[in-house]
């Protein structure tokens, strides 16, 4: 029977090798759930974190009561939609290698 494994990864590129290796062994098929990520080393593209973002993120997450000022808010918005852009991001090649692509660097 079929078996597909979704929704896993941002871990070491030592992990993620290990995972692949053991899951090619046995068939298995699988695939990784990011592609990008903020600031990170456990991703394929990391895009730079935006300034203000931790006080968005934690008006959002409801850690504090305090709305950050709209300045702040526009500018992280704008920060993060410019990071975005893989040619903002940091490939991160020794990912892809862990993940057995054989065009990387």
């Amino acid at each position: 029977m079929p078996l597909f494994l979704g929704e896993t990864g941002e871990l070491t590129d030592e992990w993620n090798q290990a995972f692949r290796e053991l899951h090619e062994r046995h068939g298995v098929g699988w695939s990784f759930w990011t592609y990008k990520n903020l600031d990170t080393s456990s991703t394929i593209v990391s895009i730079p974190r935006p300034e203000g973002w931790n006080e968005l993120v934690a008006f959002a997450d409801g850690r504090t009561r305090e709305k950050p000022p709209a300045v702040l808010v526009e500018r992280a918005v704008r920060q993060y939609l410019d990071g975005i852009r893989l040619a903002r991001g940091e490939v991160r090649w020794s990912y892809l290698r862990s993940l057995g692509l054989r065009g990387a660097p």
